[in-house]
């Protein structure tokens, strides 16, 4: 079964769940950018050393601040 086909099978959704890119599927994506959502906020962060571990301390900052703004711009 192809993409296509599969994707003709799953009904759209009328209002997204969430606005969290990464918790959305390409399809929704592709449905509500830009039909209902204006703006794409990409939060990147630094990197820097931190050990052998990823500890996500680098994207805490840019992703609470895309959070904070996304509201004011359709984000």
């Amino acid at each position: 079964m192809s993409m296509k086909a599969v994707a003709a099978e799953i009904p759209p959704a009328s209002d997204p769940s969430t606005w969290e890119m990464e918790r959305i599927n390409w399809m929704e994506f592709r449905e509500w950018v830009p039909a209902k959502i204006n703006t794409v906020l990409l939060p990147l962060g630094t990197i820097e050393p931190h050990g052998v571990t990823a500890n996500g301390a680098d994207i805490l900052a840019p992703v609470a601040m895309a959070r904070a703004i996304a509201s004011r711009v359709n984000g």
